[in-house]
């Protein structure tokens, strides 16, 4: 059950970090536009 948790934990913090990556992204094409 301990590695179930962590595993919950590296998936939140990875949906956390792919959606500050995607904010960069389109700050990027805006910035390009």
């Amino acid at each position: 059950m301990e590695d179930q948790k962590f595993l919950d934990l590296v998936l939140a913090e990875l949906k956390e970090q792919g959606t500050e990556a995607k904010r960069g992204f389109s700050g990027l094409h805006k910035k390009v536009d």
